[in-house]
């Protein structure tokens, strides 16, 4: 088995096709709404509308028509359509009159927001130590996987971008595992010179300046967890040398000191990024240490999550009205977790609490990331395709003159050779 086989992405993924769409109504003028799911096979087709019952009674606002838009659960989208709607509806904050929707895109309608999904409907939120829940199915049975694996000596491989949460993992296991500090080790700061002496310490004598011996990391953490934050920076030699440890008998040796230490902490890597994107990553060692894995999905690819995290961070959702709720779902979190919760902060400090709101960025403002067909109730032929295309000069060129998203044109072009 190769690395290339760690296939996992950080862009959001459309999900398996046989799953049914779910639309979880994460945001509604009326509290006792929130959180209602509506689930849908693939091949259904639905009216949603004031009167129309699969909500229950969350339909029932003044300013939604009577039917107001149309839902086709294909295999690969979730088809949206207005039915000449009074209001209309928006998806990612822009007003559109048909739209290809995907896993984690937000529909707004009057006094509501929506998160499409892939799966099943879920009954609860999971929530794991002080700062991690969600409603997405990463969390389903990770804390009984943390206290097995606590109490083994088998590495754990954390993924996930900058802010998901790898560290208050980390820090969970250590509270399972019940001995031992968690002795964080920031890898990118590890010297290409120092490395050896930083992570397995050294001998008195041993260079200018070892007036003592002195612990490295890997003793510090004895019994405990040993944290190696961005494993990917590793210098290849520091890289080498960890592999002889954990594929041997489990020892090391400090700078001029030649007697064998035993390894007696447990090993989890972190990184923000595929390792299989990291070319000087060594693949025996990421075998090695890719025994248990987690992988984070980033707060893009669950939208549904934010208000959860919000309310952790203390921010009272009473107060947020459709504006200010379509706000967060459609921002961009690029530091997730930790996003929001400085934002709470920020929001908190604030004079003005709603220019917060107006700043955030949105994630629909970058048309490559939308996977939404702005245009695609515009009659469209080949031929006209064609023409558009060849005037434009590319696909980029095209998307932008038209607003829409690049792989809108890459699936019209699809279609029309399919023809």
């Amino acid at each position: 088995m190769s690395k290339a086989t760690e296939t996992w992405k950080w862009s959001r993924a459309p999900g398996k096709q046989s799953e049914p769409w779910v639309l979880h109504l994460a945001w509604h003028v009326d509290e006792k709404h929130r959180d209602v799911q509506l689930e849908l096979p693939v091949g259904a087709k639905v009216e949603l509308g004031r009167g129309i019952s699969e909500f229950g009674r969350a339909l029932e606002h003044t300013a939604i028509s009577d039917p107001h838009l149309a839902l086709h659960a294909r295999a690969d989208v979730l088809v949206a359509h207005d039915l000449e709607s009074k209001n209309g509806f928006e998806v990612n904050g822009r007003k559109i009159a048909r739209g290809d929707l995907i896993a984690s895109d937000v529909l707004s309608l009057p006094g509501m927001h929506l998160v499409v999904r892939r799966g099943n409907r879920r009954g609860a939120p999971r929530e794991l130590g002080s700062v991690l829940c969600s409603w997405h199915i990463w969390l389903a049975g990770l804390r009984r996987r943390l206290q097995r694996w606590a109490r083994a000596e088998e590495p754990v491989l954390f993924l996930g971008e900058t802010g998901t949460g790898k560290l208050e993992l980390a820090r969970m296991v250590e509270e399972y595992r019940g001995s031992g500090p968690l002795v964080r080790v920031n890898v990118k700061a590890l010297a290409e010179g120092t490395w050896h002496r930083e992570l397995f310490g050294h001998a008195r004598g041993s260079f200018t300046g070892a007036d003592r011996d002195s612990d490295g990391f890997f003793q510090r953490a004895s019994r405990g967890v040993l944290f190696l934050d961005e494993i990917g920076r590793l210098p290849m030699a520091a890289q080498e040398a960890l592999l002889t440890v954990l594929d041997g008998d489990r020892t090391f040796t400090r700078v001029g000191d030649p007697r064998p230490f035993p390894l007696r902490a447990l090993v989890i890597a972190a990184s923000d990024k595929p390792l299989v994107e990291t070319p000087d990553f060594e693949e025996a060692l990421y075998h090695r240490i890719a025994r248990h894995v987690v992988r984070i999905p980033p707060l893009r690819e669950r939208p549904e999550d934010v208000l959860l995290l919000m309310h952790r961070a203390g921010f009272d959702l009473a107060s947020l009205d459709h504006y200010c709720a379509g706000k967060l779902l459609n921002a961009q979190w690029s530091g997730n977790v930790r996003d929001v919760f400085n934002f709470v902060a920020r929001v908190g400090d604030a004079a003005e609490p709603l220019a917060e709101f107006e700043d955030l960025p949105q994630r629909a403002s970058d048309e490559e990331e939308s996977g939404v067909d702005l245009k695609a109730s515009q009659p469209l032929d080949p031929a006209a395709f064609a023409a558009a295309l060849d005037r434009a000069g590319s696909k980029t060129a095209l998307a932008k003159q038209w607003g829409v998203a690049r792989s809108t044109i890459h699936r019209w072009e699809r279609s029309f050779k399919e023809r």
